[in-house]
């Protein structure tokens, strides 16, 4: 039992080494995470927060919206019902809305590309920053 549980541990741990350097872009935000890296991407139901509870999800309905921490919507890019399946932020700095996984399709992009900034997050104020562009106002 123990020697199983070893082997299976050593075999997640050798699966997320190789997908790390593959570099999926798989998205903090499938855990909740604090924050978007370039590559990473978000699919229905997975969101970023700050530490005071204000969120950005992305919704099954293709709209990705801004949550304070009592629910009140702050912000949303009002594309429920277009098809949106997933939300990347690219390695030229633009975060985009996509209707499948072909990339063909753009629904909405937050118009950063060429930011060299790293991250998308939401700071202390409830602010959405892509890179070193300010994307909403407070969401407090």
């Amino acid at each position: 039992m123990v020697k199983r549980t070893i082997g299976a541990i050593a075999g997640a741990a050798a699966l997320a080494a190789a997908l790390s350097v593959a570099g999926t872009g798989t998205a903090l935000a499938a855990t909740g995470g604090d924050h978007l890296n370039k590559g990473d991407t978000m699919y229905a139901n997975d969101d970023i927060h700050n530490p005071a509870g204000t969120k950005l999800v992305f919704q099954p309905d293709g709209n990705l919206v801004e949550y304070r921490y009592d629910g009140h919507v702050c912000w949303a890019t009002g594309t429920n019902g277009r098809g949106g399946t997933r939300v990347t932020y690219q390695n030229d700095g633009n975060l985009v809305m996509y209707a499948s996984t072909d990339d063909s399709r753009p629904i909405w992009a937050s118009g950063t590309s060429g930011d060299n900034g790293l991250n998308v997050n939401i700071n202390a104020r409830g602010e959405i920053w892509v890179g070193y562009d300010q994307l909403t106002n407070a969401c407090e």
